[in-house]
């Protein structure tokens, strides 16, 4: 049948020269040569599914005619339709579970689903068992900005129900926390199809804080953001990613918090490796905005390390009034100042674990426009430490009304937030 077939595909061929003109010298069609997969039988003497390793396809012929050629993946529905009309045009059903790997009840399906002619049917059993009268219901009825006023709340208690009850009032469709679940998976698609940003797959919470602190919060605009890359050890599928502690790219979980400019911890999220921090940052952003309810038109200052260095977060930034960046420059080296610009000097006095036992640092700074892109500062900062000790480093930032000063202080300060991360360690041994 091999033979057979590869010539009848010869014989195509040859036809298809006759009454085509010939391709130019030196370029030849390329061969087409397929694998039998599903061939005739006296039950289907006519019927017969070749596939092209190669291009990833599978072609349905009718004798020798082409009826169709489709993607060779077995969750894409073009691939179930072909095999739902070969189960109603007769084909052994064994033959279809050996050569499709596809159950038989599974089958029994999909082929009365194409006869029935109902639309809303088919589409529940091409998607399978994530579909159901109830999901398929509330899901034509929830838009992706239900998500995002949703996910703004998922830090309360009971959230999950609160949104059912939701669901039933306004739909009156009740839902199982089971079928909840991949109605959330697709609005998080939705979410992120419509605002560019990734939703990430882990935990977003609010920390636990003391009463009469959340006033204090909504009316700061400065904060840190630190993310810390751990070692996954568990037998779940993650991503794998750089681990600084092993040295190795192995399993890795991101944990991003978020402080105050006083180190106070303030929000936390945990995922994978499949977003770097320069795409998680727009999302994580807009997620602690609804949480922490600030206005829209309240402008937030984000301080973070060479994480978040990348031209197409700076571009986003730079053009979101309430949103300013405060990062380091990355691969900064030092030039000669020029002699005619104007430079500033500060000096900050850092308290040691007594309030007598103080230490001055010393900074130098000049306030330019950072060549590489239109609408971003750089502050070249020479800073000198209690030893003598000179570096001097690149501050970037899209903010162009805050002082210098300010912004200095703000991320030669940024090691606030490892003393919460200290007394995580050594108080309630919970490493971060």
């Amino acid at each position: 049948m091999d033979s057979l077939f590869h010539a009848s595909g010869r014989l195509r061929s040859a036809r298809h020269d006759l009454s085509s003109p010939s391709p130019p010298e030196g370029r030849r069609s390329p061969r087409l040569e397929f694998k039998l997969i599903l061939g005739t039988d006296k039950r289907n003497p006519h019927l017969s599914v070749s596939g092209d390793a190669d291009a990833g396809r599978l072609s349905v012929f009718y004798g020798l005619e082409l009826l169709e050629v489709i993607s060779n993946q077995p969750e894409h529905p073009a691939y179930k339709l072909m095999v739902g009309r070969l189960y109603n045009a007769g084909v052994k059903v064994r033959t279809l579970q050996e050569v499709f790997e596809v159950d038989r009840k599974t089958l029994q399906r999909w082929g009365p689903a194409l006869h029935s002619g109902n639309e809303a049917l088919l589409w529940r059993v091409l998607a399978g068992s994530a579909a159901s009268p109830q999901t398929d219901a509330a899901d034509r009825g929830l838009r992706a900005d239900t998500l995002a006023d949703a996910s703004g709340r998922e830090g309360c208690r009971n959230f999950r129900q609160r949104l059912r009850q939701e669901i039933q009032q306004i739909f009156g469709v009740s839902l199982s926390g089971e079928a909840l679940r991949p109605l959330l998976q697709r609005l998080r698609t939705r979410l992120t199809a419509a605002t560019g940003f990734a939703h990430p797959q882990g935990i977003s919470r609010f920390a636990r804080r003391p009463r009469g602190l959340d006033l204090r919060v909504r009316s700061q605009q400065d904060f840190y953001l630190d993310p810390h890359p751990k070692h996954y050890t568990g037998q779940q599928n993650v991503l794998k990613g750089w681990c600084p502690k092993i040295r190795w790219a192995d399993k890795a979980l991101h944990a991003d918090f978020v402080h105050t400019a006083a180190g106070h911890p303030l929000h936390f999220e945990l995922t994978d490796n499949y977003a770097d921090l320069r795409q998680r940052l727009p999302g994580l952003i807009l997620r602690l905005r609804a949480g922490g309810g600030w206005p829209a038109d309240w402008v937030l200052n984000w301080v973070v390390d060479r994480g978040a260095f990348g031209r197409v977060l700076f571009v986003q930034m730079r053009d979101t009034p309430a949103h300013h960046l405060i990062p380091w420059e990355k691969d900064y080296h030092p030039e000669p100042w020029p002699a005619s610009a104007p430079t500033g000097r500060l000096e900050i006095t850092r308290a040691r674990n007594s309030t007598h036992d103080t230490r001055s640092y010393h900074f130098e700074y000049l306030d330019e426009a950072w060549p590489k892109l239109a609408g971003l500062r750089r502050l070249r900062v020479r800073a000198t430490n209690p030893a003598g000790q000179t570096i001097e480093v690149g501050v970037l930032t899209d903010n162009r009304q805050r002082s210098a000063i300010e912004i200095i202080r703000l991320i030669f300060l940024r090691w606030l937030q490892e003393n919460d991360f200290k007394v995580r360690r050594e108080v309630a041994h919970v490493t971060v």
